[in-house]
């Protein structure tokens, strides 16, 4: 199954200056058994007419024009067209390393796992080339347990987003991206991720991810404090709906220090609304945990942001509010 067929998802908006490094990327992969799924969400500039030139130019490109509706709708909208075995995500705004896709199949099918994921490389400048190999760490593999644990990585977002895994098709399902919400990556992969029996993480950086302004997670978006307390509202509520009961407190945990450090920055940038807004939740959270089966550590920070909140900013962040 090694020349098994991948559709590639890239939703494209406004994204002209990026596009062509973006689908160059997709077209020059060693692994040439490619279905590339182009979705113009309604773009104002030149981006629907370079991907009709790029459908012209390659067989295997298909685009879809549609009312711009967001990234989950295109990204679902693509979806509704695959008919590869194994799916992968692709913003236009960024790369994938060329031998990427042949690697993360042969992951894939030496270890039989259900998704293959690598880490990301950040970049900022146009003509970004990958580095030399380089392993960021030895092949391994994970059981559901593992995988789903890595959501709640402060340190590691490569568990959260989408664009640096390889899907097995049956995994996905009828699963779906929200449509309307932002940090939707979450949403997706708290779901589809609960139903892997195994992932295999491979050893390369293999996807780049561009910085730049004016992109959705870096817009200065006040809403974005609400909408990450959504996502990891769900988070911690779509874990309880499962039989891990084992990781029902880290879910807990992770929500409560997230959400403290959330309702600090909106104190210290004078947003008192919201910062009122995240400790009413806080609260809601907290009382419903069961911080008996906590680590030491967290029983006594989360007890800290809520009951002595500037003692709690004095000692993680040297600020007393």
């Amino acid at each position: 199954m090694e020349n098994a067929l991948i559709s590639v998802i890239v939703p494209v908006y406004n994204v002209a200056a990026y596009l062509d490094a973006c689908v160059g990327s997709l077209t020059g992969q060693t692994y040439k058994n490619l279905e590339i799924i182009l979705i113009d969400d309604g773009s104002t500039d030149q981006s629907g007419a370079l991907c009709d030139e790029w459908e012209k130019r390659d067989t295997r490109i298909r685009v879809v024009h549609q009312k711009n509706q967001g990234l989950s709708a295109a990204r679902n909208r693509g979806l509704e067209n695959i008919s590869g075995e194994y799916v992968a995500f692709l913003d236009s705004d960024d790369i994938i390393y060329e031998d990427a896709y042949r690697r993360m199949v042969k992951a894939l099918e030496r270890t039989q796992a259900d998704v293959a994921i690598c880490q990301e490389v950040l970049f900022y400048e146009d003509g970004f080339t990958f580095p030399a190999y380089e392993a960021v760490w030895r092949e391994k593999t994970e059981d559901r347990v593992q995988l789903l644990k890595h959501l709640t990585d402060a340190w590691n977002v490569a568990a959260v987003i989408v664009n640096n895994k390889l899907y097995r098709k049956n995994l996905i399902g009828e699963h779906s991206f929200p449509v309307g919400r932002k940090m939707e990556d979450n949403y997706f992969n708290m779901d589809v991720l609960s139903d892997a029996t195994r992932a295999v993480w491979v050893e390369q950086k293999l996807y780049g991810y561009r910085q730049r302004k004016g992109s959705i997670m870096n817009d200065g978006d006040p809403d974005l404090y609400l909408a990450y307390r959504d996502a990891l509202l769900y988070l911690r509520n779509q874990i309880r709906k499962t039989s891990l009961k084992e990781l029902y407190p880290l879910f807990d945990s992770y929500f409560l220090r997230n959400m403290a450090r959330k309702r600090k920055q909106a104190l210290h940038r004078g947003m008192s609304d919201m910062a009122a807004e995240l400790k009413r939740f806080y609260i809601q959270v907290y009382n419903e945990t069961d911080t008996k089966c906590l680590p030491i550590k967290d029983k006594l920070n989360i007890w800290l942001a809520r009951y002595c909140f500037g003692a709690y900013c004095l000692i993680h962040f040297g600020q007393n509010l």
